[in-house]
């Protein structure tokens, strides 16, 4: 009751409360906005959906193999993000893609939440309420935060690990040095591209030259941590987690290539201009906020001089470089990119704003992007209301059960049907082996065929019987195959 009372006598905290709860109470009706529907489904989202209800039936991750395989683990991503789902599926009775997107969603909310506080700490609470606002109406974000995606539940563990490292730095604790190093470790353990994260401590020690023997403390708890989670993996599942893992990082490092992942700059640009032009504020912060935080990591080099906010810089910095030098360019990876670049950008631009020139500026700049942010969701969430994925499961689910199906891994987890992956059975051999009675492409700007004579001349000799449009995506079915 006392605190109570000290927050209704504390008008500044209940304005605070007010707005800080209107901010995540919209960024979430934003989000759950036809979220059945709305985006159509994304490649990742049936496959991490079939994980996800079939967790319980082994106790660990399994997949939709080709063939008459059955199913198979599935350890090319670590567990708990599908254990966690799962639990959810059973305790709401309620599974699929919607149901995922449900628990990324809510995910959001805390991680707002986490990012307002931390940033209250760091740079005060009016530049924490705008970064946080901008965050919560970037349509991008609300995107891949609609999604049913790792990352949106490996962020807020992110999230965490850097505000105990933001504590352990104002108490010069080594203890929690040493539990930052835990956490950051985590992050990474969740999803591996959380590895990011462990870069920051790395480069506040570049920027700043303080706390060395802390950050060796913390980097060995760290690595502790990492060694311990690939040593009970390998201890459970042997070379089978070993063999997944090894493929995964050849991925990564564009060893092998991965279809739709690796694409070039043209590739991109064209994707950016041809699909993805609405999403303004997006393209804005990521060029603003990329070149500031160049501007600002040369100029450190050339004076020595510690730059101001050194660890939201190491934030920035941190996710460019991991996100920059990967081969996988995967778009759902910008919401690592794009978090710390708004949370840079504001704290950067604030004091300016403040400036009795600029002064006039703060609200007509903060409005016309809060402006664009509303059409860009109009655009993309209100007028259209496409599912091509989901559509052509409904249709191919209609066909007979006792076909086979040459197609890719998103839509033979959604399918009734026996599939075979594209990747491996587009040779004359293979086609003619398994004689396929359909075949499903997937195209996109960045997304295509596997390059081969004799899968497109299965194709010229097809019929195509049905077509689905999505996005930025074109569904096709073929079938009467002539083979």
């Amino acid at each position: 009751m006392k605190v109570f009372k000290r927050i209704v006598k504390n008008k500044a905290l209940l304005v605070e409360l007010f707005l800080m709860n209107l901010l995540i109470i919209s960024a979430l009706m934003l989000r759950f906005y036809k979220i059945d529907t709305t985006p159509g489904y994304e490649w990742d989202e049936p496959v991490y959906a079939y994980i996800d209800e079939h967790y319980s039936d082994h106790g660990y991750p399994v997949m939709k193999s080709e063939g008459d395989l059955g199913q198979e683990p599935y350890l090319y991503h670590p567990p708990f993000d599908f254990a966690l789902r799962n639990l959810f599926f059973k305790i709401t009775d309620f599974e699929g893609v919607t149901s995922a997107r449900i628990i990324s969603v809510l995910a959001t909310g805390f991680t707002l939440l986490l990012i307002y506080n931390l940033l209250k700490k760091i740079t005060g609470k009016r530049v924490s309420l705008v970064a946080s606002l901008l965050i919560a109406t970037d349509s991008w974000l609300i995107y891949t935060n609609r999604l049913n995606l790792i990352e949106n539940l490996m962020f807020p563990i992110g999230v965490t690990a850097v505000a105990i490292y933001y504590h352990a730095l104002k108490r010069k604790s080594t203890a929690w040095f040493a539990f930052s190093g835990v956490f950051l470790a985590f992050a990474a353990i969740y999803k591996h591209t959380g590895m990011f994260f462990l870069e920051i401590p790395l480069l506040y020690l570049f920027f700043t030259k303080k706390y060395s023997k802390k950050h060796l403390l913390l980097y060995m708890c760290m690595a502790t941590t990492l060694v311990l989670y690939v040593l009970c993996m390998d201890l459970r599942w042997g070379n089978l987690y070993i063999d997944q893992t090894v493929i995964q990082i050849k991925r990564t490092l564009g060893i092998y290539t991965s279809r739709g992942l690796n694409y070039s700059i043209s590739d991109a640009i064209n994707a950016v201009f041809g699909v993805y032009w609405l999403y303004v504020t997006t393209i804005f912060t990521l060029i603003v906020g990329g070149l500031l935080v160049a501007k600002n990591t040369i100029n450190y080099l050339q004076t020595k001089i510690t730059p101001s906010e050194p660890l939201l810089l190491s934030w920035a910095l941190a996710a460019l470089i991991f996100f920059g030098a990967i081969s996988l360019k995967n778009p759902q990876y910008l919401i690592m990119v794009l978090i710390p670049l708004y949370i840079y950008l504001i704290a950067k631009i604030a004091p300016f704003l403040k400036e009795k020139k600029f002064r006039k500026l703060q609200y007509p700049i903060l409005i016309a992007l809060l402006v664009t942010n509303a059409f860009t969701f109009y655009l993309r969430f209100i007028l259209r209301n496409d599912n091509a994925l989901l559509a052509t499961y409904n249709f191919v689910n209609t066909l007979p059960e006792s076909s086979t199906i040459l197609t890719e891994e998103c839509i033979g987890v959604g399918i009734k049907q026996k599939y075979y992956k594209l990747d491996l059975h587009n040779s004359a051999e293979e086609i003619n082996k398994i004689k396929p009675n359909y075949v499903i492409i997937y195209l996109s700007t960045t997304q295509k065929p596997p390059k081969s004579k004799a899968l497109e001349e299965l194709i010229q000799n097809s019929l195509l019987i049905k077509e689905f449009d999505g996005f930025k995506e074109k569904i096709l079915i073929y079938s009467e195959l002539k083979i």
